[in-house]
């Protein structure tokens, strides 16, 4: 009941928040600034919330996360999908961000899920430095694709472009090495994650950056992360495929293209890979397979404190 009358459900755009006070029942909205935050994270604090529940907003929300929470006001960021599942069971049908903020509210008395516990300064650089890398790299393969098809006229401004970005992605890189270098965690984590052959500096910075729990969940649990973890879609005597389904999109990407070298190199995940080829198992299938194999390997590894070793421990798959 406590958690019922004291939780706060936030609805987050670029350039507004909407807020809705359970306990009061007040609605009230406030600018996606620094000024607007200030006054959003005073009003609420004076509720004495139990939870304040924001929907993920590819990153709008960030701001006035980070800012509740040095405010010791507990805030969970939970993903739009399952807020969107709770109002449609409610037979809700309207949608605007004043009932968005209602509904968050409520979810976060009914469901109670759980505190995000937010990255500390120098956590959020190395993301913001993986993800800048990320969307560079994204615009290089966009302009290369460009290039192809450029006219005369038009290749040296493609020609141009590229050389930027590629100078740009170099840079950082050298900054991402330097962060790693300056946090002997980080540093001794990295050297045991790149001692797995077709893990380089970078997969070892990005699955340092988005996995922080690494190490620290069973196998299942980081497969479900990464959302490489296979879920049944049986219904009485029908028996479907498993499918992968949510986890983190940018940390696939980058473990995907890891574990497509580790195929050719690594020999642990190239007779793995092998093997369920040679069983009648689909390509894509068994990449993901490997994928969440590669997974399962280096969580123990780091759980353990240990290097690469080229044998398959029991449990691993």
């Amino acid at each position: 009941m406590f958690a019922e009358t004291t939780s706060v459900g936030i609805d987050v755009a670029r350039d507004r928040l909407d807020v809705y006070i359970r306990s009061t029942g007040e609605e009230m909205p406030f600018t996606n600034s620094r000024q607007g935050i200030k006054m959003l994270v005073g009003v609420v604090k004076s509720h004495n919330p139990s939870l304040v529940v924001m929907e993920s907003t590819a990153g709008y929300e960030q701001a006035a996360a980070y800012a509740m929470t040095e405010a010791d006001i507990p805030v969970s960021i939970v993903n739009a999908a399952r807020v969107r599942e709770y109002i449609r069971a409610k037979g809700v049908k309207a949608k605007t961000d004043r009932i968005d903020a209602k509904s968050l509210a409520e979810f976060g008395a009914v469901m109670l899920p759980r505190i995000t516990i937010l990255p500390d300064p120098a956590e959020r650089e190395l993301r913001h430095l993986v993800r800048r890398r990320t969307q560079l790299v994204a615009m290089k393969t966009q302009e290369q694709n460009h290039l192809h098809r450029a006219s005369e006229k038009i290749r040296p401004y493609v020609e141009e472009t590229l050389d930027a970005l590629k100078k740009q992605i170099a840079q950082i890189e050298v900054e991402i090495a330097q962060v790693l270098r300056n946090n002997p965690q980080w540093r001794e984590r990295s050297a045991l994650l790149c001692s797995v052959p077709g893990i380089a500096m970078v997969t070892a910075a990005t699955i340092i950056a988005l996995l922080p729990e690494i190490g620290r969940v069973n196998r299942c649990q980081i497969a479900a992360l990464v959302g490489v973890a296979p879920y049944n879609r049986d219904s009485g005597a029908s028996e479907n495929k498993r499918q992968i389904e949510g986890g983190r999109k940018d940390l696939r990407k980058a473990l995907y293209m890891a574990t497509m070298v580790a195929i050719r190199y690594n020999p642990v995940i190239r007779s793995f890979y092998n093997r369920l080829t040679a069983a009648g198992k689909a390509q894509k299938l068994a990449i993901t397979a490997c994928i969440r194999k590669m997974v399962v390997v280096i969580n123990a590894m780091v759980r353990e404190g240990e290097h690469w070793q080229p044998v398959v421990r029991k449990g691993e798959v």
